[in-house]
């Protein structure tokens, strides 16, 4: 009988205890590898493993094990290489493995295996682990959840010294973010209620209202989740507003620089490819506003500040396009006509696809992917050639440039897919972000909070 079988049910390396805990290694006939290195197929959060990496095959029969740079421990015998069979406990580090059966799926699972398919896709386009631990249930049970006045005044007062815990503190559980909603369901209430007022009334002045609460609604909303992940909780809003404010316009400027400069070369030879590559361009050199800021090492708060920057530069693009859909042009061309409708409409759109991510969450990874690699080093130009920033880059560009392709959205759904990958890539880098924080605990000899 195969030991990579037990009943007939495929076998994977478990971690049960450990930083690692709850980390799975398929085995098959191909070596998969574990280890702390980017180019591993599990990566580990284990300190411990130092440059240990460790391939896990199925041959004729049996799972073989191989470490390289340092030894393994089966059964409390150290050993570089040997056959491990059910029951035996493998320590790497400070985490154990064990052999665990995987729960086999049948065909009315094939949704889920898409899924699967697509997060271990988007996981390996921006280097980090696929997604797992996660229940969106749970994640976003607090929402309904009651709160004072207080307490909610309470939860946005962050990094400053005395509300910014420290490292031990930090709860590296999968966050619970509730504050988005009910400011996204009191925004839109407001943006409606100027809707109403101006259909009722037909007054202009509610136009400006309008223009600037729709704009701002939900890329902001938005952004005030961004904001709950910050499991660090470093970050105060006025760090952030001092962010949105000059993040928007110097990233607007920046642009219009480009466009202006070189965009009619790559208009003419990229098209979509060079809008992408313009704008991700114009918001990423806004990250050079904190870039310096040591205080702020983790890869959450990339995510965040990318983010801040990224919803900037939407909520004054779309405000841009809604003033431009605000007026017709007369019959015979003589002078502009007032057009609300088309504004309303601009705006609703606009609104709507903001829940797709669109510049919040293409920056945001860029962000995320450009703290993961400065960590607490002082910054250097060669990380941007780090290839771990480069496919992240890649990858907002190719979002951003399909985004704005002249492709057919089949009723929107070309948005819709490309918001499911790039949000897939940001919670990628949220529990990425949330293990660098366990991987700096158990360096610290903290122990962690929850996890994920």
């Amino acid at each position: 009988m195969s030991h990579a079988t037990a009943n007939n049910a495929p076998m994977s390396l478990l971690c049960v205890s450990g930083p690692d805990h709850g980390r799975r290694c398929p085995i098959g006939p191909a070596p998969t590898t574990l280890g702390r290195a980017t180019s591993c197929n599990v990566l580990s959060v284990d300190p411990n493993m130092a440059n240990t990496v460790l391939a896990v095959v199925l041959h004729e029969g049996d799972i073989w094990f191989h470490a390289t740079g340092g030894a393994a421990s089966l059964d409390g015998r150290m050993t570089n290489e040997d056959i491990l069979r059910p029951g035996q406990s493998l320590r790497l580090g400070a985490s154990v493995w064990q052999l665990a059966a995987d729960t086999p799926r049948g065909p009315e699972t094939l949704g889920a295996q898409l899924v699967d398919s697509l997060n271990a896709g988007v996981a390996s386009a921006i280097g980090v682990q696929p997604i797992s631990g996660f229940n969106a249930r749970e994640m976003f049970s607090d929402v309904l959840k009651r709160r004072t006045p207080e307490e909610v005044e309470a939860y946005f007062i962050s990094g400053t010294p005395a509300t910014t815990p420290t490292l031990a503190q930090i709860d590296t559980s999968w966050p619970r973010p509730w504050a988005f909603v009910r400011l996204a369901i009191l925004a839109v209430a407001v943006y409606l209620g100027f809707d109403y007022a101006f259909r009722q009334f037909h007054n202009i002045y509610f136009l400006p209202a309008i223009m600037l609460m729709g704009s701002f609604a939900i890329p902001c909303s938005l952004l005030v989740f961004y904001y709950e992940v910050n499991a660090p909780r470093n970050v105060s809003l006025y760090q952030m507003l001092r962010l949105f404010m000059t993040g928007s316009v110097l990233s607007l400027l920046f642009a219009s620089l480009i466009y202006s400069e070189v965009h009619p070369v790559l208009g003419t030879w990229l098209g979509a490819i060079g809008i992408g590559l313009v704008e991700e361009s114009a918001k990423a050199a806004c990250l050079f506003l904190v870039i310096d800021l040591l205080k702020y090492r983790w890869t959450l708060n990339g995510l965040l500040f990318g983010a801040t920057i990224g919803t900037g530069f939407a909520v004054f693009e779309s405000a841009g396009y809604a003033f431009n859909n605000m007026f017709v042009v007369a019959p015979n061309h003589h002078g502009l006509l007032l057009n609300p409708p088309t504004m309303l409409t601009t705006i609703d759109i606009r609104g709507a696809l903001a829940l797709c991510g669109s510049h919040a969450v293409w920056t945001g990874l860029v962000g995320a992917a450009l703290w993961r690699i400065r960590g607490a080093r002082p910054f250097e130009w060669k990380m941007l050639l780090d290839v771990r920033f480069l496919r992240v880059f890649a990858l907002a560009v190719a979002l951003h440039a399909a985004w704005d392709s002249p492709f057919p959205s089949f009723y929107y759904l070309k948005y819709v897919a490309l918001g499911v990958v790039g949000w897939m890539a940001t919670f990628g880098f949220i529990q990425d972000g949330l293990n660098q924080i366990r991987e700096a605990q158990s360096a610290a000899g903290v122990r962690t909070v929850a996890a994920a």
